[in-house]
C-alpha cells in the first residue's frame, strides 16, 4: 500500500507541472492578445478620428503591459492628435527609452522638438537613425530643420539636397524656401514658395510670405494680389476676406480699407463678421459714436449673434452707459435658446453691473449661472469678484481659487485672487500666489505690473527692476513696462538713466502720450515746470490717457503758484467740450486752490448735474463745504451719492465719517450698519462700528457686538495699532481689563505717537491698578497733543496717583 501510494503520488507529478506551463503559457497568450487586441481597437478608433477613445484603449493595453514601447508610440500619437503636445511627446520619449530601435518615435520625437526651438537635441536625437539609414528623407528634413533654428543656412541646404529629389515633399520645399531666405537670396526663397503653393494650393501659409517678402520689396501691387489669389482660393471662409483690409491697414492705407470694409458688408450682408471686423477698426480709431451707429444696426440684421450683442455692451460700456448695455444684454438673454451662450450673456451683465459698483446684483447674477452650472469657471471668477468687493474675502478665495485652477491662463483670476488672499492678511500667500501667475503667463504684462508694484511699496527697487528686465525680454518694448522702468529708476536717484528711457518711449511710440507724460513728472521732479507743461501739452494730442497731461498741466501751474493760468487752460477746454465733467471738476479745483468758493461749488454742482454716477465731484464739494464750515450741506452731497451708489464702501464709509465728525454719531452708526451687512468682512467698517458702539452706548447686546465686530476686524488685520487699540477698548468697556492690557500694549509699541492710544493704555492700566504704567502712558498721551475732554482726563488720572 504504502509502495503504491508512493509510486501514485510521484507519477502525478509530470502530470501536474505540465498542465501548469501550459495553463501559464495559456495566461501569458491570453494576456499579449488583449494587449494587441486594445491596440488594434485604439489604432482604429484612432483613424476614424475617435481620439479621445483611442488614448483609453492604448492607456488600456500599457495597463496590461507597462513596458510595451509599441503602446506607448501609439499613445503618444494620439495625445499628438488630440492636442496634448507634452504628453505625446512623453509617450514617444517612453516608447524610445524601452525601444532605441523603435524608429517611428525617434522621428516623432525629434520632430517635437525642432518645433520648441531646442534643435541641438533634436539633432543629438535623430542621428542613430541617419548613422543607420543616411538617406532617410523624414530623419535628413529634421536636421535640415534644426539647421535653420539654430541659423545654419548653408549646413540646412547641404542637408536637403542629400533628400531623394523623388522624396521632397511640400515641407522640405518650405524649408528650402527658409533657408534661402536666411541667406538673402530672396529670389529662390520665392522660387520654392512658388513650388509650395503648386504642391498645396490650398495652404496660407506660402501667400503670407510671399505677400510680406513683396512688402518688403516695397512691391505693394504683388502684395495685394499674393492677397487677392489667396481670398480666391479660400472664398468660401470670411476670415481671409479680411486679409485684404489688412493689409491696406498695415501699410497705412486707410480709406482703401474702408473701402474694402464697405464693399464686404454690401457683398455679404449675411456675415456678420465683416460688421464686427469694422466695428473693431472703428474703436480703434477712436470713432466711438461711429461703432455704437454701426452695431445697433448690426443687431437688427443679426438678432441672434452673440458677438455683436457683446460688442455692442462693450461700446456702452466704454462710453460710461451701462443703463444701455445691461438693456442689450438683457435683450439677448430673452432672444437665445442657447445655454452656454446665455450663461455667457449673463456673466457679461454681471461685469456691467460690477463696473457700476452694483455688487450684489453681480453676485446674484453669478449665483444664476452657477444654479445652472455649479462648475462655471467664469461664474465663480464673478462670483469671487463680487464678494472681494464686498469684503468677503474667505468665502472670496474659495471661488477664486476655483476659477484659476480652471482657468490657468486667465490673469484676472489671479489678479484678484491675490487681493483676495492680500485683504484677509495672507500677504505671504498673496505674493506667492503672483509669483505662480507671472510663472505661468511670464508674456501677460498685468500680473508682472501686478509683482512690480509690490516691490515698489516695499521700495525693494533692485528686485523690481529685475521682474521689469525679464518682463521686457519675454516682450520687448512693451510700453508699461517701459514706463514703470522709468519711473523705478526716477525714485532710485537715477534720473539720467529715466530720462534717456522716456526720451526712447517717446522715439518709439511716437503717437502714444506717455513718454511725453513721464518725461514731464521727471521734469516736475527735478524743477523744471516749464518744461514739464510743454511736455503735457504735446502729449494731450497724442493717443493714450486724456485725463493725465490735463491734471498735469492744472497741478504744476498751481504748485508754480500761477493759478491764473491754470484757470484759463481749463475755460480755454471747456469751450471745446462744454459737458465735460471732468473738466467743470477741474475748474471747481482750480477755484477752490484760488479760494473762490462760489464759482468752485458752481463747478462742482455743474459736474455732478453732467455725470450723477461719478463720485470725484461729490467729495470734491463735500471737501469744499468742510472747508467753508458748511458740513451738513456737505452730509446732504454725499447722502445724494450714496443714493446713486448704494453699493460703495468708498461713499457709505466717507459719509460715515463726516457725519461721526459732525457728532452724529447715531447717523454715523446708521450708516456703518448698512455698511456692515453689504461689506461684513471689511476690517474698517467692522472697527469704527465697534468703537463708536463702544463710545456712544449702554445697550449691553450692542456693546457684545461691539466685541465681535472689533475681533472681526482683528482678524482681518492683525497688526493694526487702531484695530488693536478698538479691541483694547470694548474689552475694557464690557469688564474684560486684563484682556484689554494685552492688546492696548501691542497697540501702543505700534503706535508709539499716536495720543489717543496711550490715553486709553492709561486708562486701562489705571483701572487694573498698575499706577506707574498708567502715568508713563497718561504723561506720554499728553506730551503727544491729547485734547479735549480725554486731555482732561488724562490729567485728573495722573493728579490723584501723584
Amino acid at each position: 500500500m504504502r509502495t503504491r501510494h508512493g509510486k501514485g503520488k510521484h507519477a502525478l507529478f509530470p502530470v501536474i507541472g505540465m498542465l501548469l506551463v501550459a495553463l501559464f503559457l495559456s495566461h501569458c497568450s491570453s494576456k499579449e492578445e488583449k494587449r494587441d487586441a486594445f491596440v488594434k481597437k485604439g489604432a482604429a478608433l484612432l483613424e476614424q478620428g475617435e481620439t479621445k477613445k483611442a488614448i483609453l484603449e492604448f492607456r488600456n493595453a500599457l495597463q496590461l503591459d507597462p513596458n510595451y514601447a509599441e503602446g506607448y508610440y501609439q499613445l503618444g500619437t494620439a495625445l499628438l492628435k488630440d492636442g496634448d503636445i507634452r504628453g505625446g511627446y512623453g509617450g514617444f520619449a517612453k516608447a524610445l527609452e524601452l525601444d532605441k530601435n523603435l524608429d517611428p518615435a525617434r522621428l516623432e520625437m525629434a520632430g517635437l522638438l525642432v518645433k520648441a526651438n531646442q534643435a541641438e537635441k533634436a539633432l543629438e536625437t535623430i542621428q542613430p537613425l541617419l548613422a543607420k539609414e543616411p538617406g532617410n528623407p523624414r530623419a535628413l528634413l529634421i536636421e535640415a530643420q534644426a539647421s535653420l533654428v539654430l541659423k545654419r543656412p548653408e549646413q540646412a541646404l547641404d542637408t536637403l539636397n542629400k533628400i531623394d529629389p523623388d522624396m521632397v515633399g511640400k515641407d522640405a520645399l518650405m524649408t528650402y524656401a527658409g533657408a534661402y531666405s536666411q541667406t538673402g537670396e530672396t529670389g529662390r526663397m520665392k522660387e520654392y514658395l512658388r513650388k509650395y503653393q503648386e504642391a498645396d494650393p490650398d495652404n496660407p501659409v506660402p501667400y503670407l510670405l510671399l505677400t510680406n517678402q513683396f512688402l518688403r520689396e516695397n512691391q505693394f501691387p504683388k502684395a495685394e494680389e499674393e492677397v487677392k489669389k489667396l481670398i480666391e482660393r479660400k472664398k468660401e471662409d470670411p476670415s481671409f476676406h479680411l486679409l485684404l483690409t489688412k493689409l491696406y491697414l498695415d501699410t497705412g492705407k486707410k480709406d482703401m480699407a474702408e473701402a474694402e470694409f464697405h464693399r464686404l458688408m454690401e457683398t455679404y450682408p449675411e456675415e456678420p463678421a465683416y460688421v464686427l471686423s469694422y466695428s473693431s477698426y472703428l474703436f480703434k480709431e477712436e470713432k466711438y459714436n461711429d461703432v455704437r451707429d454701426l452695431l445697433q444696426k448690426g443687431i437688427e440684421r443679426f438678432p441672434n449673434s452673440w458677438k455683436m450683442a457683446e460688442a455692442l455692451a462693450d461700446i456702452y460700456m466704454s462710453q460710461g452707459n451701462a443703463d444701455e448695455a445691461i438693456k442689450t444684454l438683457d435683450a439677448f438673454a430673452q432672444r437665445t435658446t442657447d445655454k452656454e451662450i446665455l450663461q455667457q450673456a449673463l456673466i457679461k451683465k454681471g461685469d456691467a453691473l460690477a463696473a457700476t459698483g452694483h455688487w450684489s446684483e453681480s453676485e446674484a447674477v453669478a449665483d444664476r449661472v452657477l444654479s445652472d452650472a455649479p462648475a462655471d469657471a467664469r461664474a465663480h471668477l464673478a462670483k469671487g469678484r463680487a464678494l472681494l468687493r464686498k469684503g468677503a474675502f474667505d468665502d472670496a478665495i474659495i471661488h477664486l481659487r476655483q476659477a484659476v485652477d480652471t482657468l490657468p491662463d486667465e490673469p484676472q483670476g489671479y489678479l484678484l485672487l491675490v487681493d483676495a488672499l492680500a485683504f484677509s492678511g495672507n500677504q505671504e500667500l498673496a505674493v506667492d500666489e503672483l509669483k505662480r501667475g507671472v510663472k505661468r503667463l511670464p508674456k501677460d504684462p498685468s500680473l508682472r505690473l501686478a509683482l512690480i508694484r509690490y516691490y515698489q511699496r516695499n521700495k525693494d527697487w533692485e528686485n523690481a527692476l529685475n521682474i521689469i528686465n525679464e518682463g521686457l525680454e519675454q516682450l520687448p518694448n512693451n510700453l508699461r513696462l517701459m514706463v514703470q522702468k522709468g519711473g523705478v529708476l526716477a525714485v532710485s536717484n537715477k534720473p539720467d538713466e529715466a530720462e534717456q528711457l522716456f526720451k526712447q518711449i517717446i522715439d518709439t511710440y511716437p503717437d502714444e502720450n506717455a513718454g511725453y507724460i513721464e518725461l514731464g513728472r521727471l521734469k516736475l521732479a527735478l524743477g523744471h515746470p516749464e518744461e514739464a507743461v510743454s511736455l503735457f501739452k504735446k502729449g494731450m494730442d497724442l493717443k493714450g490717457d486724456k485725463a493725465a497731461p490735463v491734471s498735469l498741466i492744472v497741478e504744476t501751474y498751481l504748485r508754480s503758484k500761477e493759478p491764473d493760468k491754470a484757470e484759463a487752460f481749463c475755460l480755454e477746454l471747456l469751450k471745446n467740450d462744454p459737458d465735460s465733467a471732468f473738466l467743470m471738476s477741474m475748474l471747481g479745483n482750480v477755484y477752490m486752490a484760488q479760494e473762490k468758493y462760489d464759482k468752485a461749488e458752481a463747478q462742482f454742482k455743474a459736474a455732478i448735474e453732467a455725470s450723477p454716477q461719478w463720485e470725484q465731484p461729490y467729495y470734491n464739494l463735500t471737501a469744499l463745504y468742510a472747508r467753508t464750515n458748511r458740513l451738513q450741506e456737505a452730509a446732504e452731497r454725499l447722502e445724494e451719492a450714496y443714493a446713486q451708489k448704494p453699493d460703495s464702501l468708498r461713499v457709505g464709509f466717507t459719509l460715515a465719517l463726516l457725519y461721526e465728525n459732525m457728532t452724529e454719531f447715531q447717523k454715523s452708526i446708521k450708516t456703518l450698519e448698512s455698511l456692515v451687512e453689504k461689506f461684513p468682512d471689511v476690517a474698517i467698517v467692522n472697527n469704527n462700528l465697534a468703537y463708536l458702539y463702544s463710545e456712544h452706548t449702554d445697550n449691553p447686546d450692542l456693546l457684545k457686538k461691539a466685541v465681535d465686530y472689533a475681533h472681526r476686524a482683528l482678524d482681518k488685520a492683525k497688526d493694526n495699532p487702531h484695530i488693536l487699540d478698538t479691541v483694547a477698548w470694548v474689552e475694557f468697556k464690557t469688564g474684560g481689563t486684563e484682556k484689554a492690557a494685552g492688546f492696548i500694549a501691542s497697540a501702543a509699541a505700534k503706535a508709539e505717537k499716536d495720543p489717543i492710544i496711550h490715553y486709553h493704555a492709561g486708562v486701562i492700566y489705571d483701572k487694573l491698578g498698575k499706577k506707574d504704567t498708567a502715568r508713563e502712558y497718561l504723561s506720554k498721551a499728553l506730551e503727544l497733543g491729547l485734547k479735549g475732554d480725554d486731555a482732561k482726563e488724562a490729567q485728573r488720572l495722573l493728579e490723584k496717583s501723584a
